[in-house]
């Protein structure tokens, strides 16, 4: 989701999950009081919302896994070791 400010609509678009989903609606609850701001979209409008509904298009995407991503962050991780 995505705000206009031009038109002053929001840009309502299909969601795309490019990351399998890694934490539960209990852990992300724990990390809500932290990352408020970037969990939660608070708007406020005093008549109507207006929105348009877009098309990404976003093609040939690949989901990352979670195991490319540990692979990752130990690699990450032993290199800075080695340092």
């Amino acid at each position: 989701m995505e705000f206009n400010d031009v038109e002053n609509k929001l840009l309502v678009s299909k969601k795309i999950q490019f990351l399998e989903p890694v934490l539960t609606v209990s852990t992300s609850k724990r990390f809500l009081k932290y990352f408020r701001q970037s969990l939660v979209l608070e708007l406020h409008w005093e008549n109507s919302i207006e929105f348009k509904m877009v098309d990404k298009g976003i093609e040939n995407y690949q989901k990352l896994s979670r195991l490319t991503l540990f692979r990752k962050f130990f690699s990450k991780l032993f290199r800075n070791i080695i340092r």
